[in-house]
């Protein structure tokens, strides 16, 4: 009766072409070997169990192989084969750094390098762990690894390349090794399956491949496991069990409980959790990775095959993304991974499991800009019967309802002004402003011409400009119609005046660098309010005293209009446009 031999044993593979996962290595080192381009130091870092050890011992059968394939492969069948294989090959020498890191293991091992292999071209050193080596014991084997005899070759294995010395890494030929895919790892433990007589669907092997975080060994070390406690037929709930890992029906539960909106479910499921000992960060980390794969079928329109799961669970993702939006995930997302960050440590885990599920049943779904205008359309022709496709008049897009008729009034007399509306006198310069009663209205046009003295009338003059007199006399007056807005910037204001005027701006002066600071960050307003009562489109600009005399603001300077940065804006995103047309908004600066 022969001995029992664990899977990781069993299925190590024994040519470059049977290594999983790592074909830019592989493929290097077969044309090495088939071309001798053979270097005399290799280092192969990266995770545990990806294949590094078993990489390095085909890599010393392939150099001392008598039958060599001419792809580079070692025949497995040759003596120098065989005594690799059965462990009893002189020309091979595997040291563990871990517990041979001294000065004294690396004088040794240089005694030995002298000596010549009895049979085969190499004689190989393959040092397991080779971060663990002393300072010391690197310095010790720097001169035999730059220049080592001809027959001598070194390969070293860690997972920890940073700690290795610089020195010993630019005498080595550098081969990283990547985390295994779950999809290849799928494929090895159905071939390993099926050539033990194991029974096992693609979720039995998804939860293996997944709980082996890209370790093959670990993959096939769970796959024995789970042989010894299922038999012949893999079950996953019993898996799920036995391998403590969170139950995916937990994850879909959660997503439905957020699409039903059933907060009471949100406290059944927690319950539940923590009934069967589930860790409460295991599962949102479970739950995050959950909503990841949501979130990918949404932005990919249903495609599924970034996700890595059965393919049951991706139909049902496919069916989750049709029915959750983009924005709503990200929300999900957030909470979960700040859920996440705060439970270590926290008193109450159970308390905080279960504010974060409430919170996911509770939110409020986000609404696309273009559904919500279309909804309004609809609502719109429904009230105003107007038919479908019917574009809305213009007085229909300020006031989508019927305006009320007007009560009857007695209609003011054509000579008599009304006293509370008082008419707004026009500047001599810029549009009409509202409420500016610091200028007098301008004189009115003569009468018009008759017969050829019609012909050479010139064509008018233009509006006086600004001047910064006028502004200083009436700056009072506008302090007040900001006060009626902002006492805090009327206050301001009040401590300041007009000083200069450039080109499209106008410079103010203030009494300290608080003024200055604070006006400063609410010019933006300022200027609206200074175009509605001025009828001046300029920006401000506030100085101190000190630099009254040498400020100058140059034209390419000018910090961009904030109107005009705002038409733009409406000109790039027609939603934007729509809406405030239909609800006639403007912007708050």
């Amino acid at each position: 009766m022969s001995a029992y031999q664990v899977a990781a044993r069993k299925y190590r593979p024994q040519r470059f072409q049977e290594v999983v996962g790592q074909p830019h290595v592989t493929a290097i080192l077969r044309k090495a070997v088939q071309s001798g381009r053979v270097a005399h130091a290799y280092l192969f870092s990266g995770p545990r169990g990806v294949g590094k050890t078993s990489v390095a011992r085909i890599l010393a059968k392939a150099v001392n192989c008598s039958h060599r394939s001419p792809e580079g492969e070692p025949c497995n069948a040759c003596p120098s084969c065989l005594d690799v294989v059965s462990g009893r090959s002189l020309n091979i020498i595997e040291i563990d750094a871990a517990s041979n890191n001294s000065v004294e293991d690396v004088r040794l091992l240089r005694e030995q390098v002298r000596i010549p292999p009895q049979y085969g071209p190499y004689k190989v050193y393959i040092v397991d762990e080779v971060h663990m080596l002393s300072n010391a014991a690197f310095n010790a084997l720097l001169k035999t690894l730059e220049e080592p005899p001809p027959y001598v070759l070194f390969i070293f294995a860690t997972t920890e390349p940073q700690k290795v010395l610089p020195t010993i890494l630019s005498r080595c030929q550098r081969f990283g090794f990547r985390r295994i895919g779950t999809a290849d790892i799928v494929d090895h433990l159905r071939a390993v399956c099926a050539q033990e007589g194991v029974e096992a669907d693609d979720k039995v092997l998804h939860l293996i491949a997944r709980r082996s975080e890209g370790s093959l060994r670990d993959a096939l070390s769970l796959l024995d496991q789970s042989i010894s406690l299922c038999g012949a037929q893999l079950q996953y709930d019993e898996l799920v069990q036995a391998l403590g890992v969170v139950h995916a029906e937990y994850f879909f539960r959660a997503t439905d409980l957020v699409r039903k909106r059933d907060v009471a479910e949100a406290f059944g499921l927690v319950d539940e959790l923590f009934q069967h000992g589930v860790d409460p960060t295991e599962f949102l980390q479970g739950l995050a990775e959950h909503l990841r794969h949501v979130l990918v079928a949404r932005i990919m329109g249903g495609d599924t095959r970034l996700i890595e799961a059965s393919e049951a669970d991706r139909a049902r993702y496919a069916e989750l993304a049709r029915e959750l939006r983009e924005a709503d995930l990200y929300r999900m997302l957030r909470i979960v991974s700040d859920t996440e960050q705060t439970l270590k440590g926290h008193p109450q885990p159970r308390l905080k499991l279960e504010w974060a599920l409430v919170r996911l049943a509770s939110l409020e779904r986000t609404v696309e800009l273009e559904e919500l205008i279309a909804r309004i359309d609809k609502l719109e022709r429904r009230l105003t019967g107007t038919p479908r496709g019917a574009a809305p008049s213009s007085s229909d897009a300020s006031s989508p309802l019927p305006a009320p008729e007007p009560r009857s009034t007695p209609k003011p007399s054509a000579t008599a002004p009304d006293p509370a509306t008082p008419e707004p006198i026009r500047p001599p310069f810029g549009p009409p402003a509202l409420g500016a009663k610091a200028f007098p209205s301008p004189p009115d046009p003569p009468p018009p011409m008759e017969g050829n003295a019609a012909r050479k009338i010139e064509a008018p003059a233009t509006p006086a400009q600004p001047n910064v007199e006028a502004l200083q006399q009436a700056w009072s007056d506008f302090v007040r119609h900001v006060r009626s807005h902002s006492v805090r910037l009327a206050a301001l204001l009040s401590a300041c005046r007009p000083y200069r005027i450039t080109e499209r701006h106008l410079e103010v002066l203030t009494p300290d660098p608080f003024h200055q600071k604070t006006l400063s960050e609410q010019r933006l307003s300022l200027r609206r309010h200074l175009e509605a009562f001025f009828g001046l489109a300029y920006g401000l600009h506030f100085i101190l005293p000190e630099n009254a005399e040498t400020v100058d603001v140059h034209p390419s300077v000018v910090p961009p209009d904030p109107l005009e940065e705002f038409r733009r804006l409406q000109e790039q995103y027609p939603a934007l446009r729509r809406l405030l047309e239909r609800f006639g908004a403007e912007p708050i600066w």
